[in-house]
């Protein structure tokens, strides 16, 4: 039992630190503006899997590990990490208003109580 508890400890470990190594890697050696358009995109997915991975295993770690409930926290917390990747992705385009805000935070808060009523099990 504890061997599986060090092992998932150390997988998860990885999975949340990966990203960021792999983030910052790219956000020192790169410069953006002689960079097509679709690597532009890395740094964003870089976060949002980093992201992800730091609220997926965090609600893992805070109860969430009931048999039925592994789908639901892998789409909370993708939810969860998309809200300020989205920010983020508008801020650096000069398109961030309160009216993004808004309705971003209305449109999550919505998403995320939609996936708190689902049920994910298997039929």
């Amino acid at each position: 039992m504890i061997t599986m508890k060090r092992h998932f400890m150390k997988r998860s470990t990885g999975l949340i630190i990966a990203p960021y190594l792999l983030l910052i890697a790219v956000l020192l050696s790169t410069n953006p503006q002689r960079l097509p358009a679709a690597w532009l995109l890395l740094p964003f997915v870089l976060l949002l899997w980093g992201l992800w991975a730091t609220i997926y295993f965090s609600l893992r770690h805070l109860g969430m590990r009931r048999a039925g409930s592994a789908r639901k926290r892998l789409v909370l917390a993708f939810c969860l990490a998309l809200l300020p990747t989205l920010f983020l992705a508008l801020q650096s385009i000069n398109q961030l208003t309160a009216r993004d805000v808004l309705l971003l935070g209305i449109f999550m808060l919505v998403l995320l109580l939609y996936v708190s009523r689902t049920s994910f099990n298997r039929r």
